[in-house]
């Protein structure tokens, strides 16, 4: 699940709860992070496919606590272009604040196995500062980095506590464990993971979780903080159904207590399961309306068209929250057929909070529009017959 989905979802979720005030808020957030994404994409200088589709990794919280920075005017200016530097010479631009999203974007540019090799000789000259940068960015990075892996090892165990800290975060994105006071299950889980090729690597991580999760299941369901470690945009949780975890979670969607369907409901959001298997565990909770919600958000999955005739009806619930979670379900599922729908949806509702986030989230989402607090019902009808006028 992306992080624009993440926060979406939990804005669903303050708003079944009631609360207004912090679905609003989340949805600021999330207005807040796509302009991000389109500051990142005008930087100049190269970017890979994609470089402006997410937040960039290297917005950092600063040096740690009695760490020393060296003057920024002892480090060389920003040259007009990037490109024609040896790897190397990138590294100390990470130093300078203004720098540092360009220097990582033109790592992006280069060869992965490269830029490891090139981070890996020069690692001990690096300040705990740029280590941690170099971490956040290739943790983050989309596609993957190949060799994360091994820079997550290295920062495991690396000297600076500032840096093992941060490693200890990221590794949950990709072990989706929590390893802290737990070096035994660090040292069993990389051991299961070092020199593999990186679908494998993936596979043996997603694998490992599965047998961690099973082995105490029962604890792990019922708590949050477990629960929560499937909530991450990491390819890891995407290799979770092959390695099993479908399955286990099954029994949970069917014949499981009412808090059990939707906890369950509510992770399998995050996972990718076929048709035959949403089918049979997803689709019957839209039947009650106390898990109705948490079906819409398991269903809500790119490619998942099927879906679209079975939400069309909840469009026009009388429980508005409904129709939002159905407009909400819809947009996920990315199939622009049903933005007039959601246009009228959007017309007929009555609470003006409700309205704005079909067309904050939902349209916004769907048409890779920026929402603006003007973009009202008629601001988006008028808007689609001209992109009807320019289809003809």
């Amino acid at each position: 699940m992306s992080s624009a989905r993440a926060i979406a979802v939990a804005a669903l979720l303050a708003l079944i709860a009631g609360d207004l005030a912090l679905a609003s808020s989340l949805h600021r957030i999330r207005r807040d992070e796509r302009a991000l994404e389109q500051e990142l994409a005008a930087l100049p200088g190269p970017k890979p496919a994609g470089a402006g589709s997410r937040p960039s990794a290297a917005t950092v919280h600063g040096p740690a606590k009695g760490e020393r920075r060296g003057s920024e005017a002892d480090l060389p200016e920003s040259p007009p272009e990037m490109r024609s530097l040896a790897l190397a010479d990138l590294f100390p631009f990470l130093e300078v604040s203004y720098n540092a999203d360009r220097a990582l974007l033109e790592l992006d540019a280069r060869n992965p196995d490269e830029v490891a090799a090139a981070i890996a000789a020069a690692w001990d000259s690096l300040p705990p500062e740029s280590r941690r940068k170099l971490l956040r960015h290739q943790s983050w990075l989309r596609p993957p980095d190949p060799h994360i892996f091994e820079l997550l090892d290295r920062c495991m165990r690396d000297s600076d506590p500032s840096v093992r800290g941060e490693a200890m975060f990221q590794t949950k994105e990709w072990s989706l464990q929590d390893f802290t006071g737990h070096p035994e299950a660090y040292e069993a889980w990389w051991k299961l993971v070092r020199d593999k090729p990186f679908d494998a690597a993936l596979a043996a991580s997603a694998g490992a979780f599965v047998e961690w999760w099973k082995r105490d299941e029962e604890r792990n369901f019922n708590d949050r903080s477990a629960r929560d470690l499937l909530c991450h945009n990491c390819p890891v949780v995407g290799r979770l159904g092959e390695a099993g975890f479908l399955a286990v979670l099954e029994p949970r969607l069917t014949g499981g207590s009412l808090e059990d369907r939707n906890h369950a409901a509510y992770m399998l959001s995050y996972l990718q399961a076929d048709e035959a298997y949403l089918r049979r565990t997803a689709l019957p909770l839209l039947s009650s309306a106390e898990t109705r919600e948490c079906g819409m958000m398991a269903l809500g999955q790119p490619g998942n068209s099927w879906a679209i005739d079975l939400m069309r009806p909840f469009l026009k619930d009388p429980d508005e929250s409904i129709v939002f979670a159905a407009a909400s379900c819809l947009a996920d599922i990315e199939d622009r057929r049903v933005i007039p729908e959601l246009i009228e949806a959007m017309k007929s509702m009555k609470d003006r909070e409700k309205a704005e986030s079909i067309g904050e989230y939902a349209l916004s989402g769907l048409t890779g529009l920026t929402w603006h607090k003007s973009h009202n019902a008629a601001w988006w009808e008028a808007w689609w017959a001209k992109e009807q006028q320019k289809a003809k």
